[in-house]
């Protein structure tokens, strides 16, 4: 099975709980098919196909929707939202979500907290444009870049300013020479736009 990291959860009208992460971490099979998107109504979700998962708990999942087109983002309904806790280990609950753009972006230090690297820290560099994938004519774009560690299975990590406001998800990294190393960040803005639903944070802005 592929692995990565929640990046955050979300909350629909009727009280249904969402993991959200990578589509290449949540439907890594759709992809090795060329597929770059996925739906399946809640009606039909017969069987749990992710698994959440820490040192003591695991709890099963649905994948409803994803995408690999411009993001690659997944959510998945969560069997059991009673053993969810919406916090970061030895930081505590995110406050709110800071949306990075053009004007702000310049020397931003970030956090990013991941299943591999844990915590680690550094700092917005720029804006990717189109990013090629290994799936011909797919790109993602308009994405956050950042001087930061990932390794793999860090990616969907969640990334918080300083105050423990939400920026967005990883989506991978690169290294250039050998000091050197990029990590893409998906915005906060394009997921929420894709899940339609409310993130599980303290507020808004």
């Amino acid at each position: 099975p592929n692995r990565g990291t929640i990046g955050l959860f979300f909350e629909n009208s009727v009280g249904d709980l969402y993991a959200c992460s990578n589509m290449h971490v949540m439907a890594q099979d759709f992809l090795n098919q060329n597929r770059i998107s996925f739906f399946k109504h809640k009606n039909q979700q017969a069987q749990p196909d992710i698994v959440l998962f820490d040192d003591e708990i695991q709890i099963d999942a649905y994948l409803e929707k994803a995408i690999f087109n411009g993001i690659d983002v997944a959510i998945a309904r969560i069997d059991d939202p009673i053993k969810i806790e919406n916090s970061i280990p030895e930081n505590g609950v995110p406050v709110g979500i800071k949306i990075i753009n053009s004007s702000n972006f310049k020397n931003f230090p970030i956090n990013k907290f991941g299943r591999i690297s844990h915590e680690t820290q550094g700092q917005i560099i720029g804006f990717s444009g189109l990013i090629s994938t290994d799936i011909a004519n797919v790109f993602l774009n308009n994405l956050i870049v950042a001087e930061l560690k990932t390794e793999k299975g860090d990616s969907g990590s969640p990334v918080f300013d300083s105050s423990l406001n939400l920026i967005g998800i990883v989506v991978g990294g690169f290294k250039g020479d050998a000091s050197d190393m990029l990590t893409l960040i998906i915005p906060i803005a394009k997921i929420i736009d894709f899940a339609q639903m409310t993130p599980l944070i303290k507020r808004i802005r």
